[in-house]
């Protein structure tokens, strides 16, 4: 296969089809293993995207073959922000893992997931345990309610910034820098609780990547470590561009965390 070749396309359902990628591995390096990649949602897919794009590029040299994809509702697949949930992203999750399959003979299949991306790829994981070999969390929402109110109070001040004289005029809780949820998928991303699942997840490997120290991940190290059997918590010093104001409109690729991943990786492949 050619190293550049990266196809586009849709699968799923027709009336829900979902928008991929595919980066097929280099020619000289074909592994037999699988990555999928799960992106955050709203202002931060957007500010994520270049990196997941450099960290595909980057995987497929090393021999994977790649799948990135957007769920139901967000970037290029069917459906409105409003109509996304989820439950219906963990199955759109688990969509694309069939459809790597079916693109690819596949010995191993990794997830690696940034932010909600990553917590949603340990509720998929959960629920196809057997199929899935490694899980990499970057920098995962543990707590929904703590995520939610840190993306409102992010909100505020940005509209604010703009209406100086009618503080908070027009804000719900429902709309997050130029995206509407639904209702229902806030009561959902507020009830997420990731120390809940740690007796559901068997798994091999488990790792854990920020920027820096956070004692909500240790906490989630402990929880899991009966359950994987190889474990590793990671700090890798990088600007810290998912919730920053001062960072809101750069397009940052934390290059120390993309070789991270892919170094790790390509060992639990060798």
């Amino acid at each position: 296969m050619n190293e550049a070749q990266i196809e586009p396309f849709y699968f799923g359902e027709p009336d829900k089809s979902l928008f991929g990628i595919y980066h097929a591995p280099s020619s000289h390096n074909c592994r037999k293993s699988g990555i999928v990649l799960c992106y955050p949602i709203g202002q931060e897919y957007i500010r994520s995207h270049r990196s997941f794009f450099q960290l595909a590029l980057r995987l497929s040299k090393n021999g994977f073959h790649v799948l990135r994809f957007d769920y139901y509702g967000t970037g290029d697949s069917n459906g409105t922000c409003e109509e996304g949930g989820i439950e219906h992203w963990i199955k759109d999750i688990d969509a694309a893992i069939g459809e790597l399959r079916k693109i690819a003979h596949l010995d191993q299949l990794h997830l690696v997931g940034c932010r909600i991306g990553a917590t949603l790829a340990i509720k998929a994981a959960v629920k196809r345990s057997n199929a899935v070999d490694s899980l990499v969390l970057w920098s995962p929402i543990i707590n929904g309610l703590k995520y939610h109110k840190e993306l409102v109070h992010l909100h505020e001040g940005h509209v604010n910034s703009y209406v100086e004289n009618e503080p908070n005029k027009g804000i719900t809780q429902c709309e997050i820098l130029g995206f509407q949820y639904s209702e229902s998928l806030v009561k959902d991303l507020r009830a997420i609780n990731l120390i809940d699942l740690c007796n559901k997840l068997f798994l091999k490997n488990l790792l854990i990547i920020e920027n820096k120290n956070a004692k909500k991940s240790d906490t989630l190290m402990e929880a899991f470590g009966g359950f994987c059997e190889n474990l590793e918590h990671k700090i890798i010093p990088s600007p810290d561009v998912w919730i920053k104001d001062g960072n809101l409109n750069k397009g940052m690729v934390p290059l120390p965390i993309i070789q991270y991943v892919v170094s790790q990786l390509s060992k639990l492949s060798e």
